[in-house]
Parts: C-alpha cells; structure tokens; sequence
C-alpha cells in the first residue's frame, strides 16, 4: 500500500512538472511572438 501511494505520489509530481514546463513554455512563445512582429 505505503508503495502504491509512493507511486502515485511520484505520478502525480511529474505530472505537475510537465504541466508547470509546458505551461513557462507557453508563456515564453506568448512573449516571444510580439517581440519577432515588431523587428
């Protein structure tokens, strides 16, 4: 049980990793759009 829980603990991490990655990766086309118009 303690080891299922460890699991999906370490699931749930990683998922919010990628999550948090793709979401500061978002933010960075988002501002790196304009700044490519206005050259």
């Amino acid at each position: 049980m303690a080891m299922a829980m460890a699991m999906a603990m370490a699931m749930a991490m990683a998922m919010a990793m990628a999550m948090a990655m793709a979401m500061a990766m978002a933010m960075a086309m988002a501002m790196l759009i304009p700044i490519q118009q206005q050259l």
